[in-house]
């Protein structure tokens, strides 16, 4: 059985440790996989490893 990945505020509040003050407010309101992007830059991931999808995350389509 897989270990349980951190929850979204155990997560935050790891890399909030870390993270640029200018980092922060964006930080605050992050979820998921753009949290897990974050986490990265500051080298933290939330499973111990970096996962392949947040090599390079998918950029919004024009529109929406």
């Amino acid at each position: 059985m897989a270990a349980q990945p951190e929850t979204d505020y155990d997560f935050r509040q790891r890399i909030m440790r870390v993270a640029e003050e200018v980092d922060r407010p964006m930080i605050s309101l992050a979820l998921k996989r753009d949290l897990d992007v974050i986490g990265r830059r500051y080298g933290r991931f939330r499973y111990g490893v970096a996962l392949a999808e947040t090599e390079n995350p998918p950029r919004p389509k024009p529109g929406g």
